[in-house]
């Protein structure tokens, strides 16, 4: 499980690697992030696209979750992946839960 502050920036760093574990370097046709309140769910509440994401040359791709992205999240556990389609050969190649934690500094807080 990542655990990380609601509304602070976020990065999830990732290599693609084959099934001989070399790492794949070539970028995929799409790539999705997606944030839902369970797995066995359709809707999800935060989706990062092949578009938002960037790679290294070394193959190490980064999503990077902006605080507007998880300011107006409920303080919980979320479920996530990371969905890879290459020509017609789709792959989710990680899962897990994301734990948001309460913030204790607020913008207008004086």
């Amino acid at each position: 499980m990542l655990t990380f502050t609601r509304g602070d920036t976020f990065s999830i760093k990732f290599q693609r690697k084959d099934c001989n574990g070399d790492v794949i370097t070539e970028a995929p046709n799409t790539m999705y992030f997606t944030l839902k309140t369970r797995p066995s769910i359709k809707t999800y509440v935060l989706q990062k696209t092949l578009e938002d994401m960037h790679s290294d040359a070394d193959g190490t791709w980064h999503i990077t979750l902006q605080p507007e992205d998880t300011e107006g999240l409920s303080v919980g556990n979320y479920y996530f992946d990371i969905e890879v389609t290459t020509n017609s050969y789709v792959k989710t190649i990680a899962k897990d839960w994301i734990k948001l934690t309460e913030e204790s500094t607020w913008k207008d807080n004086k």
